[in-house]
């Protein structure tokens, strides 16, 4: 029971807190009207100025070969490709039994 009047006590005095923490709507409307003025005295940001002369713009097909270029130099390949060389060793596979077929219903 003490306990359980313990647990009510906490309940009614959080409440109590969040009550205080809240603004009222005019307590809101003169805290964003204040915000509001100290962002229209701050005097507005302007772009940097870059020279731009010379640049090149760069495309999906520069950046896809930059990338395997990079990808090439860390595996120590020249180009992007790799080389597989096969060998025929000359195996030939066994037919299949006589009468196979039948059996399938072929």
């Amino acid at each position: 029971e003490k306990e359980a009047a313990e647990e009510e006590r906490r309940k009614k005095e959080e409440e109590r807190r969040k009550e205080e923490q809240q603004m009222t709507l005019e307590e809101y409307m003169k805290k964003m009207a204040s915000d509001r003025a100290d962002l229209e005295a701050k005097p507005a940001r302007e772009a940097e100025k870059v020279d731009m002369k010379g640049l090149k713009i760069a495309s999906k097909d520069d950046e896809e070969m930059s990338t395997r270029e990079k990808e090439a130099k860390k595996k120590g390949h020249s180009s992007g490709r790799k080389v597989t060389h096969v060998q025929d060793l000359g195996f030939v596979a066994a037919g299949p039994p006589p009468g196979a077929s039948e059996e399938r219903g072929g």
